[in-house]
């Protein structure tokens, strides 16, 4: 059962984004602030999260997809937080072909969101 296509969802969630717009005194928002620790953060998740599907470790794996999956409804990552989800929603013995599928998806929704975080920040 391969992970669904989420056309239908906007990458970025901005009333998520607008809840963080508030300054502090250096004039960065909190938002801005995880932004920048979302942007290092996620590319090592997946990075710990492809290396543990080589090694077969799937429940580190599983616990990986649940930092993912917190991160990106944090940050307003709708797509991100909606394949997450839909993948710990399945039976243990479902997960592991979409598992194999997720880094490869989260990268490009990544990808997708980054572009529009930037866009709205400017």
């Amino acid at each position: 059962m391969a992970l669904p296509e989420l056309s239908d969802q906007q990458a970025l969630n901005k009333d998520a984004m607008l809840q963080l717009q508030n300054r502090d005194s250096e004039g960065k928002t909190l938002f801005e602030k995880l932004y920048s620790i979302y942007l290092d953060e996620t590319p090592a998740l997946l990075k710990d999260l492809r290396d543990n599907l080589k090694s077969q470790d799937y429940d580190a794996a599983h616990e990986i997809v649940h930092q993912l999956k917190g991160s990106a409804a944090a940050m307003g990552a709708t797509k991100i937080h909606s394949l997450t989800k839909l993948l710990l929603e399945r039976k243990p013995g479902e997960q592991v072909a979409d598992l194999e599928e997720l880094p490869e998806r989260v990268e490009a929704e990544f990808a997708i969101y980054r572009q529009e975080v930037d866009s709205a920040l400017k």
